[in-house]
């Protein structure tokens, strides 16, 4: 595999496993102030939510942090 493949897969990769570590540290799902597997279900999922929204805004304003898709 060639240095330029490697870096392409690599970027994609650090910007699939940030994902987790994001919802932890942000927006404490480890953490939620709910009880019953419902509800804890649809807190999660608000707070994906929050996070792909916040995502959408910043490539809206042009602000993308993520580079896993933006060209070498």
């Amino acid at each position: 595999m060639d240095d330029d493949t490697r870096s392409k897969i690599s970027r994609i990769r650090n910007g699939v496993e940030t994902s987790p570590s994001i919802l932890r540290n942000k927006y404490g799902v480890d953490k939620m102030p709910v009880r019953g597997k419902l509800k804890a279900k649809y807190c999660f999922g608000f707070k994906v939510g929050a996070q792909n929204f916040a995502k959408l805004m910043r490539f809206v304003n042009g602000k993308s942090k993520c580079r896993a898709l933006v060209p070498g």
